[in-house]
């Protein structure tokens, strides 16, 4: 289950008992990204038990590695939008400009 940095970051308060057994229950499944790390430790309005918490949770998951091309079409379609997710076996896909 790859988690959405909004998902990490309401887990890091530690008040959602509900999310929180989610995830727990889901531990074995559960993947980050490295642009999701990237967002989830640059958020400015971290205080310190979250960081800690964040910085724990991020060892204890397997980290899915990012290629540059993959990161150039997610920040392009970020720009238009649009959020997609790559697949790194499929074909690049031309988005316009316009």
């Amino acid at each position: 289950m790859l988690l959405d940095s909004n998902i990490i970051v309401i887990a890091s308060k530690l008040l959602n008992v509900k999310l929180l057994d989610k995830l727990r229950k889901q531990e074995q499944a559960l993947r980050g990204s490295l642009v999701t790390q990237i967002e989830v430790l640059g958020y400015h309005q971290l205080k310190a038990t979250e960081k800690t918490f964040l910085e724990n949770f991020f060892r204890a998951i397997p980290i899915l590695p990012l290629d540059e091309w993959s990161l150039i079409r997610r920040l392009n379609c970020g720009k238009k939008g649009r959020f997609l997710w790559e697949i790194p076996s499929l074909q690049p896909l031309h988005l316009s400009t316009t």
